[in-house]
């Protein structure tokens, strides 16, 4: 099951995506304007499953065809998860997000070695130190 929001120019519009036992059902669901993250829960929550019995339950199935229905806190599990997976539509957000992992990359580098250098000139003033107190000064 898959829930994508788009935009479609005009309004928001939701495309739910479900492939069961070899069959590919799409339904579509307009929002209108942009939908804030609790309408598109409830809408998981209270409508989606409405949504998918009502269409899918027009063709006939034999016994051996039927499913138990999903219930609904899976269904909000799937959601949730799918919703944690991003998706890049376009070349300049691959990029953006491509530059921002080598900056990211980059700085773990750096941060890195500033650390070993602290590191090693703290263990400098410590040996000198000790130097300095064998030395009787």
């Amino acid at each position: 099951m898959k829930l994508t929001i788009y935009f479609d120019g005009q309004f928001y519009a939701g495309l739910v995506e479900i492939e069961t036992s070899g069959r590919y059902y799409a339904y579509r669901h307009l929002f209108g304007k942009e939908p804030k993250s609790e309408e598109v829960l409830y809408f998981v929550k209270h409508e989606l499953l409405g949504l998918i019995e009502n269409k899918s339950g027009s063709g006939i199935q034999s016994k051996e065809e039927k499913q138990r229905p999903i219930s609904p806190k899976r269904l909000q599990r799937l959601a949730a998860k799918e919703s944690q997976k991003t998706s890049l539509s376009t070349k300049a957000e691959l990029a953006l997000k491509q530059s921002y992992e080598e900056k990211k990359k980059m700085k773990q580098i750096n941060k890195r070695e500033f650390m070993e250098q602290q590191k090693a000139h703290k263990r400098q003033l410590k040996v000198m130190k000790r130097k300095a107190k064998h030395k009787g000064r």
